[in-house]
């Protein structure tokens, strides 16, 4: 009689292992499945935002430039920089003028002397 119970008892072991192992491998494809969705929704978003940065960088700077905002939105609609076309030209900073530089907002330290 123990030979038995011990067999039944092996037998139920053994079913409870392998419904155990395909259940976690089920879990584990779907939450890889999720991963990956997720991944594609955040490059999605990442491309969506680098063309909203390159638009407003573009805006600031053709506005700084004296040039229409208007131009430089359609030069960032259409792709180009627009830059040879003078939509985006910034007045180059040297030594003797350091005050002609146009500083973007989005950086983080105007000073260019220390580590920020």
């Amino acid at each position: 009689m123990r030979r038995v119970e011990r067999e039944a008892q092996d037998r139920v072991r053994l079913r409870v292992r392998e419904i155990v192992h395909r259940e976690f491998g089920r879990e584990l494809r779907a939450k890889e499945e999720e991963a990956e969705e997720i991944e594609r929704r955040l490059v999605k978003v990442r491309k969506a935002l680098h063309a909203v940065r390159y638009g407003a960088v573009a805006r600031y700077y053709s506005a700084r430039s004296g040039a229409s905002a208007s131009a430089g939105a359609s030069s960032v609609a259409s792709g180009v920089a627009g830059t040879s076309s003078g939509v985006g030209a910034v007045p180059r900073q040297t030594r003797s003028r350091p005050e002609e530089v146009a500083i973007h907002p989005a950086t983080r330290c105007a000073c260019h002397n220390c580590s920020c």
